[in-house]
């Protein structure tokens, strides 16, 4: 699916509430790009992404830095994230 953040939860409920209707156990698990910022990361978990795919960078020759910032910067706060239940 190619959704914002902002659509997620309405997506989501969609799945979960077709899962239930074929009778098929589990949750819904969705995985996004976002962007390698805190308040990224932050938005997609609040929506129910359990696994963002980040680019904490803007071009090769920046990659070091970029992971340098993303390590220092966003990683430790995102870690403590709590990600809401995707489709409740």
């Amino acid at each position: 699916m190619n959704h914002t953040v902002e659509r997620i939860p309405e997506a989501a409920a969609r799945l979960a509430e077709l899962r239930r209707q074929a009778g098929r156990p589990g949750s819904v698990e969705i995985t996004m790009g976002v962007q390698g910022d805190l308040d990224a990361l932050r938005r997609a978990a609040d929506a129910g992404v359990g696994r963002a795919l980040v680019r904490p960078w803007s071009s090769g020759r920046h990659t070091i830095d970029g992971l340098r910032r993303f390590a220092n910067e966003v990683l430790a706060d995102a870690t403590a994230l709590t990600v809401a239940q995707a489709g409740s």
